[in-house]
């Protein structure tokens, strides 16, 4: 194997949540948790970097034994995720308050769904049918609020439609204002935060606090927020559900979160003694 960082040892391990870390019914199974809890004990720092925020992130962290530094909100959040909040914050990137509250209002117009995250609060509207699966998923309550009135930034806002009303995201990403960026997390769910926003800047960040070069990075993804961090990092490596532009990015590609594809591609850096 061949790596960007011409098979350095790895330090830190980053690891996508939904789509990568968990199967296509939002478990992690016994032998992804095996996996790294193992690059764990060998000495690697494992960090979940995902478009969930802390709140979210916790439930994941408690499965996997973790506690440490996590990437929340596509980049937009570096903090220490311990198993109580608050999140201790170590880099943050809210949005500006006029440009969220402009999305929540266009957002109304075309009836799409809107979550306004804070550090550990989500805030919505009402409890329609995403926000209620979302809440499910994620193991978090929102707060019903009237989300014109609330005046701390978010860190990000979560715009989400059921599967056959697609294309209200997409009109909605093509007329954003100054002052917002964009990426799909979902087919159905766009997360919206501020341009200064990057998931792989992030990453790099959480490597300096550590001590790490890029070349002892891995990091394992499957979607457009990941792209850049595969980049980034000494070995990007791309879930076999991966969209093609993910996988194009990644040094290698291994099996689908379906076929516990963390696990064989932690097996393989095992056997080939990169950690």
């Amino acid at each position: 194997m061949s790596s960007k960082g011409g098979g350095a040892r790895l330090r830190l391990l980053v690891l996508d949540v939904d789509g990568t870390l968990l199967d296509s019914r939002h478990r992690i199974t016994e032998r992804v948790r095996s996996a790294v809890r193992e690059a764990a004990e060998a000495g690697v720092h494992v960090a979940l970097g995902s478009a969930r925020g802390p709140a979210g992130l916790r439930p994941v962290a408690r499965q996997l034994g973790l506690e440490g530094h996590a990437v929340a909100f596509s980049g937009a959040l570096l903090c220490r995720l311990d198993s109580s909040p608050p999140a201790a914050v170590l880099q943050s990137r809210r949005m500006e308050l006029e440009p969220a509250r402009w999305v929540v209002r266009r957002a109304r117009e075309l009836h799409i769904s809107v979550g306004w995250w804070d550090l550990e609060h989500w805030s919505v509207a009402e409890l329609d049918g995403p926000v209620t699966r979302e809440a499910a998923i994620i193991e978090v309550e929102p707060r019903i609020e009237d989300l014109d009135w609330l005046s701390v930034p978010p860190f990000k806002l979560q715009c989400m439609v059921p599967l056959g009303a697609i294309e209200q995201l997409r009109t909605l990403r093509a007329t954003l204002p100054a002052g917002c960026a964009a990426q799909f997390s979902n087919p159905n769910y766009l997360e919206v935060f501020s341009p200064s926003t990057d998931k792989a800047q992030a990453v790099l960040e959480l490597g300096a606090i550590l001590g790490c070069s890029a070349g002892e990075i891995a990091a394992i993804g499957d979607g457009e927020n990941d792209i850049a961090m595969l980049r980034a990092v000494g070995l990007g490596v791309a879930v076999g559900n991966a969209r093609p532009a993910v996988i194009e990015a990644a040094t290698w590609v291994t099996v689908s979160n379906d076929e516990d594809g963390v696990a064989v591609a932690l097996e393989r850096m095992r056997r080939e003694d990169l950690f």
